[in-house]
């Protein structure tokens, strides 16, 4: 499975997993709704009671605004309450959805493996660059060996032969020279 083949299987994941939760939702809500407006319910009978007592300004204030913050404690306990029983409900048809849509191991798994393969092909184009990067070097190795091999040192030529050879022109264009009647310009090298 590629990238894309996941990112397709894992929308329709999604879509089906949420039609999971609106079920457990539908079932779920309207008991937690309830107590949810039996706690609004408490807290407006409680602020009402409150005012109707002979306290202060100042302490009807505070003791309005500590029936608030239990109300919003009840109110964050019950959404929690909520989520967790939906969670619940949901934990095992999911499992068997992950199951189905992604094969054994459900989404774990084939987020694993989906990460394993794409590691396996950065190593495999990670390796097929150094090979390549290896010929070029070898290629180069190559080029420069037959460079080093082209050229030559003053010490690896033997410069009797030429002499021998140079001497043996030397008096070949002097016997030429003699038959037309010119003479030979002075090369400057005195012969051996």
């Amino acid at each position: 499975m590629d990238r894309e083949e996941f990112d397709l299987l894992y929308r329709g994941y999604e879509e089906d997993r949420q039609r999971l939760i609106d079920d457990a939702k539908a079932e779920i809500d309207p008991e937690f709704d309830a107590r949810l407006q039996r706690a609004i319910q408490g807290n407006a009978e409680r602020v009402k009671l409150l005012r109707s007592s002979d306290y202060s300004v100042a302490d009807l204030q505070r003791l309005e605004f500590r029936e608030l913050e239990i109300l919003n404690d009840k109110k964050g306990q019950i959404e929690a309450e909520r989520e967790q029983a939906i969670s619940d409900q949901i934990a095992t048809p999911d499992q068997r959805l992950q199951e189905v849509v992604f094969g054994a191991g459900g989404l774990a798994a084939a987020e694993q493996r989906l990460a394993d393969q794409e590691k396996i092909k950065i190593d495999q184009q990670e390796q097929a660059n150094l090979t390549e990067n290896e010929k070029k070097v070898d290629i180069a190795d190559d080029f420069s060996t037959v460079s080093h091999q082209d050229h030559f040192s003053p010490d690896d030529f033997d410069y009797s032969s030429i002499s021998e050879e140079y001497d043996s022109l030397g008096e070949d264009f002097a016997g030429q020279a003699e038959g037309t009647g010119r003479e030979m310009p002075d090369s400057g090298i005195e012969p051996d």
